[in-house]
């Protein structure tokens, strides 16, 4: 197997310019939320967090779909073994 040419000096740039572009967005982030009333940054917050667990009950789904196809156990069953494999902190 041949392994692609990696160019080292490129990808040093490129980490360089992301972590430029990174703070730049923290920049403007702190510089927007300083600027809006906690009503409006607390909606956009929890727009962020409910679409952030939509796409991990579509994945979730995506899962039990996959499993249950491939077992005989009920979705009960599935998400009780998920939920005991889970660090309690995190339930």
């Amino acid at each position: 197997m041949k392994f692609p040419e990696i160019d080292l000096k490129e990808l040093k740039e490129w980490k360089k310019q992301n972590f430029k572009n990174r703070l730049e967005f923290l920049d403007r982030y702190a510089e927007w939320v300083k600027n809006k009333n906690n009503t409006e940054w607390s909606e956009q917050q929890r727009k962020m967090i409910d679409r952030g667990h939509r796409v991990n009950l579509k994945h979730l789904f995506g899962a039990l779909k996959y499993f249950k196809s491939n077992t005989d156990k009920s979705t009960d069953e599935l998400l009780k073994e998920i939920d005991e494999e889970l660090d309690p902190k995190d339930r």
